[in-house]
């Protein structure tokens, strides 16, 4: 049986660059979702997260309307060479040197496609989108 609502879920950039599609405010989406796990920083209340490479068993579809989007940005320093050579980083890109700025750094948004960089180094990380007009249903169909 599906429930209805008002929602607020959590979209990672690289599940949109992945096999995500596009969406904007206004537009009506269909996302396999997810139960939010413990966030590494404090972006509100969220009521799912976007999931598309999970075990079916602990997925949800969600039907609904965006009706505001906030963009989510992360600042990473080069990676740089040690006195012995070595070069250091931590993960792709560098290292992240700012996780989820406050403002202004996050933004709303128009429209999500996964790809976004600022004029000031910071790269799109996630988005957090507001739907209404929703419903959720357990995608195993219970």
């Amino acid at each position: 049986m599906a429930v209805k609502g008002n929602y607020r879920v959590f979209y990672d950039d690289w599940q949109l660059q992945c096999c995500g599609e596009p969406f904007k405010v206004g537009g009506c989406v269909e996302w396999l979702v997810r139960m939010p796990m413990k966030m590494s920083v404090d972006v509100g209340h969220i009521d799912y997260r976007y999931e598309a490479h999970d075990s079916e068993a602990e997925l949800f579809r969600l039907k609904g309307r965006v009706v505001k989007i906030q963009g989510l940005y992360e600042k990473f320093t080069p990676p740089y060479r040690l006195p012995d050579g070595t070069l250091t980083s931590e993960g792709f890109g560098g290292v992240l040197s700012e996780l989820f700025a406050v403002n202004p750094r996050n933004e709303f948004l128009h429209s999500a496609v996964g790809w976004g960089r600022r004029d000031d180094d910071y790269e799109i990380s996630a988005y957090v989108v507001e739907l209404d007009d929703c419903s959720v249903e357990p995608l195993n169909g219970e």
